[in-house]
């Protein structure tokens, strides 16, 4: 089951995939739906804002948040509540930020922004597909009549539950690091992908 958890929560820190580049020019963005006041360029610095401030504060609910529907986190717990452990403790993100030697990230300038392809769709939704399975299975069977093995069986054969991630954007971006020694390099460019949760908003999508 801890394989399962695992698989749920690990994840890389997206937006500081860097490396040394050009500016260039940036793209237009396609607006949001009339309900949504701001476009992606305003959104992605906001999203590392939080980021940045959810790593500075320890907190751990908030990054997940980022990172994942409500409903994913919600099985995590159940999964965690089965198998009798904390769940937070094998997102493995105490061993990821707590050594971490980054201070401060800030995204300068949004150079450009592309809609995910359908194979990155895909693969997002078939991540969630068999998370979305097993949450299927708890509820039509019992928490009390589940155990780690059966749970850990039903999450590897059933990946069949359709899920609705429609929308996404690869960005890339200059960006200014601060390490916690003091120093600071600028010039840095960060990708990072981003898909849209309806009713939640947007997620940062990590696929290591």
């Amino acid at each position: 089951m801890k394989k399962i958890l695992a698989g749920l929560m690990a994840f890389g820190m997206s937006i500081c995939v860097f490396s040394c580049s050009d500016n260039k020019k940036t793209d237009d963005v396609p607006e949001e739906s009339p309900t949504q006041e701001k476009n992606i360029e305003e959104i992605y610095p906001e999203i590392a804002e939080s980021l940045k401030n959810y790593i500075s504060d320890g907190d751990y609910d908030g990054l997940l948040e980022l990172y994942y529907p409500f409903d994913v986190l919600e099985t995590a717990k159940t999964i965690a509540e089965i198998e009798g452990v904390d769940y937070l403790e094998y997102s493995e993100l105490y061993e990821m930020y707590d050594d971490s030697d980054i201070a401060d990230i800030h995204i300068d300038e949004v150079i450009s922004v592309e809609p995910l392809d359908s194979e990155i769709l895909e693969e997002i939704n078939y991540d969630f597909s068999g998370v979305y399975a097993l949450a299927e299975y708890i509820e039509k069977t019992g928490i009390e009549n589940i155990t780690p093995e059966t749970l850990y069986e039903k999450y590897m054969e059933d990946w069949s539950v359709s899920t609705t991630i429609t929308k996404g954007y690869e960005i890339k971006s200059t960006a200014t690091m601060t390490y916690k020694n003091g120093k600071t390099e600028t010039g840095l460019q960060a990708t990072s992908q981003l898909y849209y949760v309806d009713g939640e908003g947007w997620k940062i999508y990590a696929d290591e």
